[in-house]
């Protein structure tokens, strides 16, 4: 007779005696009902081997097994109508949480775009800043499933992490724009200026940035004043065709198109980060914007890729063009 495995784990956890007879430990009576085994009542074992232990007959053993069947069964239906009643009261609960979220995340992003923008003045964007964060502060702590609910959901990480994203672009974005407030705030006002920009004339005197590149030494120099001492990083290595533009060989200086770069690197080239050479590419940019660039090598066209290239990677123009630029004395100085 076969027992299945629920059915053998209910029959000796439930219907074995706690104190059996001997006849029954040496297989002579049921250990169920203590009839005597016979011609007519087979003894079947139930462990722990075929040998030893105690036995049952077929009758109780087939009404102990319909008992643990059905006791199973009822135990299913119990337990996935638990899960149901888990899962209906939890779905509720996990959709607020992330509708919390979301609403968060484009609360934030709304507050970095008015950052960017120039309508919003820049106190009101400050309390938005600090309205957002106490929304921020304000979020519970993601709620936990029950055990009945499967946990590999993973919209409500993802969820968080998005709105985490957002407040960081949001902080980021409200930050440049508060500090350069204060920046500008601070400027005097320069009304001899006006007819240089090309002001209107109800311009206040006072011309605001929107960028200012300092260069990457600036910040080391600027926590120095601070008795902040922090190590700078190694400047990174010329690319290979400035290199050797700037090589010190006559052979290089005879071919090179830029036969006087080597002394004035330092003053135009200024190594892509010396504070001076942003300001100086930005002059250029002004005077080429007003050349006649018909002749000029065609990477020369687009003016704002040229600025892009001149302060990243000036060897990205190529020698031709920086020939041509050399030649109209853009940079403060002209090739011979």
């Amino acid at each position: 007779m076969h027992i299945p495995a629920y059915a053998h784990d209910a029959i000796r956890a439930a219907a074995l005696p706690s104190m059996p007879t001997s006849r029954q430990v040496g297989g002579l009576d049921c250990c169920l009902c203590d009839k005597p085994f016979g011609k007519d009542l087979a003894a079947i074992p139930l462990g722990p081997t075929p040998t030893s232990g105690l036995f049952g007959c077929r009758p109780c053993l087939t009404r102990s097994v319909t008992r643990a069947r059905r006791a199973r069964d009822a135990a299913r239906t119990h337990d996935a109508e638990r899960a149901r009643a888990e899962s209906a009261a939890w779905m509720p609960v996990r959709e607020r949480h992330l509708a919390r979220l979301d609403s968060l995340r484009q609360a934030a992003e709304a507050v970095a775009g008015l950052a960017r923008g120039t309508e919003v003045e820049a106190l009101r964007i400050a309390w938005l800043l600090v309205s957002l964060e106490s929304a921020y502060t304000w979020v519970p702590d993601a709620p936990e499933p029950p055990a009945s609910v499967d946990r590999t959901d993973s919209e409500m990480k993802d969820e968080a992490f998005r709105l985490d994203l957002a407040m960081i672009a949001a902080r980021e974005v409200v930050a440049e724009r508060l500090a350069y407030h204060l920046l500008n705030e601070a400027q005097p006002e320069e009304s001899e200026m006006c007819e240089e920009f090309e002001c209107p004339e109800e311009c206040s005197g006072r011309h605001d940035s929107t960028h200012i590149d300092c260069g990457p030494d600036a910040v080391f120099e600027d926590l120095a004043d601070h008795d902040i001492t922090v190590e700078q990083p190694e400047p990174e290595p010329l690319a290979p065709r400035l290199a050797a533009l700037l090589g010190r060989t006559e052979a290089e200086e005879r071919h090179s198109p830029l036969p006087d770069l080597e002394e004035q690197a330092p003053l135009v080239l200024a190594h892509f980060g010396m504070p001076g050479w942003p300001g100086a590419v930005a002059s250029a940019m002004e005077r080429l914007a007003l050349l006649d660039r018909s002749g000029a090598p065609g990477v020369l066209a687009d003016l704002a890729a040229v600025e892009a290239s001149l302060l990243d990677a000036p060897d990205r123009l190529g020698a031709d063009a920086l020939d041509w630029i050399s030649h109209q004395a853009l940079l403060g100085w002209r090739a011979s």
